[in-house]
C-alpha cells in the first residue's frame, strides 16, 4: 500500500514537472525560434506615396518567419506602430493594417524615432540585430532650418561617438544632398551600410532588407533549385510584371493561373500552404513546410528571381565589415545559429566564398571552420566600389548561400558631412560675424569719442590762453 502510494507521488511529481515545462514552452516559444531581431522604421509622408508604399508592403511580406520584429513611423511626432513581436501571419496582418492609419501631418522627427525605435530591449545578445530605415534623411523638428539643421548635426554626433548602439543602421540613398549625407553618415557609423538606390523603390528596399539580416538564398541555376528538407519557408520573389511563371516542386506543376486576386498586396491562398501577393512590378509566392528536393521554374527574365528559405540555421550576428579603405585587407569571420542558438557549423558540407566586385574583381575561397566559425580573409582591395561576397555551404545537391555587400571607399575618403542648408551659412559662422561687426562698431564708437574729447580739450586750452593776452 505504501508502494503504491510512493508510486503515485513519482507520478504526480512528473506530471507537475511536465505541465511545468510545458508551460514554460508555451511562454517563451514565441521566441525561441527567432533568429534575429529588426527595428524598422518608416517616414510618415513616404506612406502617401503607391510606390514607396508597396515597398514598405513588400518588405513586411519577405520578412522570414520567426524572426523579432518592430514597426515606428515617424512624421511631426515619433510613434511606435507595433511593437517587437514575433514574425508570423497574424504580426504581418497587423504590420501591414497599421499602415493603414492616419496621413503623415509633415514634419520629419527622425531623431525621436531612432530614440523609440532603440529604446526596446533586444530579444538576445547573439542574434544578428539591425535597424531598417526607411526615410530620405530629413530632419525637421521645428519651423527653424537653423534648429534643423542642429538637429540633425546632434544626431550623427551621437551615432559617430557612440559605440555602444550596437545596432548597426541600413537604408538607401537617391543622389547628393543634407538629408542623403546624414543617411550615409548614419549607416556608416552604426556599423551599417546605405545602399544605392535602384529605378524602383521595391528593388531598392528588398535589396537592402537582404543586405540587413541577410536572409538565406537558394541558387537557383538554369530555372533548378534545391530545397533543403528542413526547410519551414520557401519564398519566390519575381522582380518582374512579364508573364506568370510556372513553378513546379518535384513532379507536381504549381502555375500562377488566376488564383491571386489583382491589385497591390492582395494575397490569396493558391493552394495547400502556399500564398500569392500581388504588386504592381513584382509578385511574390510564399510556401509554408515545402517540398524537400528539386524545384523548376520556367519562364522569361530567370535573373529577376530571387529564391529565399527560412530555415533551422540562420546567421549569427555579422562579425564582417561593412566597408573598408582601399588598400585594406577584408577580414572577419561567420558564423550560424541552429534553432536561435550559437552553435558551430555543420560538420558535412563544404564551404566556398566569392567575391565579386569593379573591374571584373573575382577572388574565390574553400576555407575550413576553426572554433564553430568560418575565417575569411582577402587580400587588399584597392579598386573601390561596391562588392559582391557570396558564402555559400555545399551539402550534396542542395546549396545554401548567404550574400552581403561591402563598400570599399577610397583611402582619402572623409567621414565629415554637412546637413545644413545649402543657401544659409553655418550658426558658428554667422555669429562670428555678427561679432566681428559689433567689434569694428564699439571700435569706431570709442575713436569717434576721443577725437571728439581731444578736439574740446584743445577749444578750451585755445579760449583760455586767448582771455589771457586780451
Amino acid at each position: 500500500m505504501a508502494d503504491a502510494g510512493g508510486d503515485a507521488q513519482i507520478v504526480i511529481r512528473r506530471l507537475r514537472q511536465v505541465l511545468l515545462a510545458a508551460l514554460l514552452g508555451f511562454v517563451i516559444s514565441p521566441f525561441a525560434q527567432a533568429t534575429y531581431d529588426l527595428r524598422l522604421v518608416v517616414q510618415a509622408d513616404w506612406l502617401e506615396d503607391p510606390a514607396t508604399r508597396e515597398a514598405v508592403s513588400l518588405v513586411l511580406h519577405l520578412l522570414p518567419e520567426g524572426g523579432r520584429v518592430g514597426l515606428w513611423r515617424y512624421g511631426a511626432r515619433a510613434e511606435s506602430l507595433l511593437p517587437p513581436g514575433t514574425v508570423d501571419a497574424d504580426w504581418r496582418d497587423r504590420a501591414l493594417a497599421s499602415l493603414r492609419g492616419e496621413p503623415g501631418e509633415g514634419g520629419a522627427q527622425l531623431p525621436a524615432a531612432l530614440d523609440a525605435a532603440l529604446a526596446a530591449a533586444p530579444a538576445d545578445p547573439a542574434w544578428p540585430r539591425a535597424l531598417l530605415l526607411m526615410g530620405d534623411g530629413r530632419v525637421e523638428v521645428a519651423d527653424s532650418p537653423m534648429v534643423n539643421a542642429a538637429g540633425a548635426r546632434d544626431l550623427d554626433a551621437r551615432f559617430a561617438d557612440s559605440e555602444s548602439l550596437s545596432w548597426p543602421i541600413y537604408t538607401a540613398v537617391a543622389g547628393r544632398g543634407p538629408g542623403a549625407d546624414l543617411l550615409a553618415s548614419l549607416a556608416r557609423n552604426s556599423g551599417g551600410q546605405a545602399l544605392p538606390a535602384q529605378a524602383s523603390p521595391a528593388d531598392t528596399w528588398w535589396r537592402v532588407l537582404s543586405a540587413a539580416l541577410p536572409m538565406t538564398r537558394l541558387p537557383l541555376r538554369e530555372g533548378r533549385v534545391q530545397v533543403p528538407g528542413e526547410t519551414r519557408t520557401l519564398t519566390w520573389l519575381i522582380a518582374s510584371a512579364k508573364p506568370a511563371l510556372s513553378i513546379r516542386p518535384a513532379q507536381a506543376l504549381v502555375g500562377d493561373g488566376e488564383g491571386a486576386r489583382e491589385g497591390a498586396a492582395n494575397a490569396s491562398t493558391a493552394g495547400p500552404g502556399e500564398t500569392r501577393v500581388r504588386f504592381a512590378a513584382h509578385r511574390l509566392r510564399r510556401w509554408e513546410s515545402p517540398s524537400p528536393g528539386e524545384w523548376r521554374v520556367d519562364g522569361e527574365d530567370l535573373e529577376q528571381v530571387a529564391v529565399f528559405a527560412s530555415l533551422p540555421l540562420s546567421p549569427a550576428r555579422r562579425e564582417l565589415p561593412t566597408r573598408v579603405l582601399a588598400g585594406e585587407a577584408l577580414e572577419g569571420s561567420f558564423g550560424l545559429l541552429q534553432e536561435g542558438v550559437a552553435g558551430g557549423l555543420p560538420e558535412e558540407g563544404r564551404w566556398r566564398v566569392r567575391l565579386e566586385g569593379p573591374a571584373d574583381y573575382v577572388a574565390v575561397a574553400s576555407p575550413e571552420p576553426l572554433s564553430g566559425r568560418l575565417p575569411l580573409l582577402f587580400s587588399p582591395l584597392q579598386q573601390p566600389g561596391w562588392y559582391r561576397l557570396q558564402i555559400t555551404l555545399e551539402r550534396g545537391p542542395e546549396r545554401l548561400s548567404w550574400v552581403y555587400r561591402l563598400q570599399v571607399e577610397p583611402a582619402a575618403t572623409g567621414s565629415s558631412i554637412s546637413t545644413r542648408p545649402p543657401d544659409l551659412p553655418e550658426a558658428n559662422l554667422r555669429t562670428a560675424t555678427l561679432s566681428l561687426l559689433v567689434f569694428l562698431l564699439s571700435a569706431a564708437m570709442l575713436i569717434s569719442w576721443i577725437l571728439r574729447r581731444r578736439r574740446r580739450h584743445k577749444l578750451r586750452l585755445w579760449e583760455q590762453r586767448r582771455g589771457r593776452s586780451t
